[in-house]
């Protein structure tokens, strides 16, 4: 897995993780990514993308919070974006870089 570390693309926006599917038959410095979960795949800078390992992307239901509200993490959205839903049942999209993994335990 790897993720942009740009805000250079819309779709493998910041943070976004994707799937490397192709390497030999591009230009050099240039690499095939999809997009995790939804097919759509593009043809990008490599330099422009790092590896990452699976702790540090969200999945589906994780906990998370964001603007100190706690959240589950629904999905990736474009232009480093994602999908939160609040205990109460409603979305909203918010900043990638804004969101956190909670981590310990809950009394």
């Amino acid at each position: 897995m790897v993720w942009a570390k740009t805000h250079r693309y819309g779709m493998t926006s910041w943070h976004r993780p994707c799937e490397v599917i192709n390497v030999n038959k591009l230009p050099l410095g240039r690499i095939s990514v999809r997009i995790a979960k939804t097919g759509g795949s593009y043809e990008v800078d490599a330099c422009e993308f790092e590896h990452i390992s699976k702790e540090l992307y969200f999945k589906k239901g994780d906990l998370v919070t964001y603007r100190e509200m706690v959240f589950k993490f629904i999905e990736y959205d474009c232009m480093g974006t994602a999908k939160l839903k609040h205990k109460e049942g409603y979305l909203i999209s918010a900043k990638i870089k804004g969101i956190r993994k909670v981590g310990g335990f809950f009394v």
